[in-house]
């Protein structure tokens, strides 16, 4: 592996091209370019903003707002279904516009899917951490399936499906995360 020079940097930070495997020697101004870079996206990709901006477009029905119905479809759409209700204690959480507009630009439907995002994820955390009893760091199969359940990721018989289940007998933490 090579030294990366400032404009691979700049490559990383535009997410245009994958760098793995390689040294970086990055100055305080690389470093500020880079922060720079993903505070503007909320830190996402570059091409989860591409398709962020997509979904955006397709619920905004064009226009460069959304309504909270239009806000509360999209964010269903990638994934992060969020009732009325929670979706406002989001959107207060964050301040957007004061907690009292009723239309949101990209930016605010960024954020509110950051926190989203975010928000499941600290589910997901808990509930691994508490059916891993015993603090090993890994869920067996029936801890495993104990979690989901408690994350409501079951089919419609109740069960955890065995699909979703680790491959393995155990499964870390990042691993349940993802």
């Amino acid at each position: 592996p090579g030294v990366v020079s400032q404009y691979d940097n700049m490559r990383l930070a535009q997410g245009l091209g994958s760098l793995s495997g390689l040294r970086f020697k990055l100055g305080s101004l690389e470093v500020c370019d880079l922060l720079t870079a993903l505070r503007m996206r909320e830190g996402f990709s570059r091409s989860e903003w591409q398709g962020l901006k997509q979904v955006f477009d397709r619920f905004s029905e064009g226009s460069s707002e959304m309504s909270v119905w239009g806000l509360s479809r999209a964010l269903r759409w990638v994934g992060h279904p969020c009732n009325l209700n929670r979706l406002r204690d989001v959107v207060a959480d964050l301040d957007i516009m004061g907690g009292t507009s009723a239309m949101f630009d990209f930016r605010a439907f960024i954020k509110v899917l950051r926190r989203c995002r975010g928000k499941e994820r600290d589910r997901a955390v808990e509930a691994f951490r508490r059916c891993d009893i015993k603090q090993y760091g890994v869920l067996d199969r029936k801890q495993q399936a104990a979690a989901f359940s408690a994350l409501g990721c079951v089919d419609e018989s109740g069960q955890t499906a065995a699909w979703i289940l680790h491959e393995e007998d155990m499964m870390k933490e990042d691993a349940f995360v993802q």
